[in-house]
């Protein structure tokens, strides 16, 4: 079972929502807290009944980052020659997530944790209260491999160089403009808001969903164009030949049937 002291699991119709819950130390990705997280996604993968999962941290803290004895275990590692393991997650269980993933970022999300907030799909914080940051440079150590490759993914190289670099927080309407979330809301709407949006995607079909995150990480990760394109027409071919729907939705479409076949056609409309 997941630990209900470390991690919490809340589920409101097909929605989950996973909360960190050591607001004393800020939600710190201590060995317990990533136990705890790797955990409650495995329940809650294994759970045909959630569709959607929002991430959330208690009190003022999304999550504070790595914690102080996971940062020395490492660095000890790399002092000894060694090679630290990486990061969070060795194997990214969020990432690796079937299902669709929302982080609402309810306070300070720093250093690790922003790592964690790249491995959702999708983030939205709140106005007044999300921070964001890179403190280690402050400590006298770079981010890690993992963090320093998620920030140059989720947004731009010279964004992720900025906060890694000055080590100055940002707010969230700068995260937003940054790439790290893509909705902004006032901090009393934020999981009203995050539920509302993961409602609205699970909506679609589970598998079509699972093929769509597939495609467009491995577009992402892919560095060359034209490589990036022949594996994601991959992928697609492998999801109309498992998703017994795959034709029905654009038939649907073009009889003018569906859940937005009727909107979609009076807006094409001359």
């Amino acid at each position: 079972m997941v630990s209900k002291k470390i991690v919490l699991i809340e589920r409101k119709e097909n929605i989950a929502t996973v909360i960190m819950n050591n607001h004393e130390k800020r939600n710190m990705l201590s060995r317990e807290m990533r136990a705890g997280l790797n955990e409650a996604f495995e329940e809650l993968q294994n759970d045909d009944s959630i569709d959607v999962v929002i991430t959330t941290g208690a009190g003022t803290a999304w999550s504070a980052g790595v914690s102080g004895e996971v940062l020395m275990a490492g660095l000890a590692a790399g002092r000894r020659g060694e090679r630290p393991g990486s990061g969070q997650f060795r194997r990214n269980v969020i990432r690796e997530f079937p299902k669709v993933t929302i982080a609402a970022v309810n306070g300070y999300c720093l250093g690790g944790a922003i790592s964690l907030l790249n491995s959702h799909d999708l983030a939205i914080a709140s106005e007044e209260k999300a921070v964001f940051g890179l403190p280690e440079v402050f400590r006298g150590y770079p981010p890690g491999g993992d963090l320093a490759k998620s920030c140059s993914m989720a947004s731009s190289p010279k964004w992720a160089l900025d906060m890694a670099l000055t080590g100055d927080n940002i707010d969230a309407r700068t995260a937003q403009m940054a790439g790290l979330v893509s909705r902004v809301v006032p901090h009393d709407k934020l999981l009203e808001t995050a539920f509302l949006w993961a409602k609205e995607i699970s909506r679609w079909d589970k598998i079509t969903l699972e093929y769509t995150k597939k495609m467009y990480y491995a577009a992402m990760e892919e560095p060359n164009f034209y490589k990036a394109v022949d594996l994601v027409s991959l992928i697609y071919q492998e999801h109309n030949r498992v998703n017994p729907i795959a034709y029905q939705g654009m038939s649907d479409f073009l009889a003018k049937k569906g859940i937005k076949a009727t909107a979609m056609a009076k807006w094409m409309k001359p």
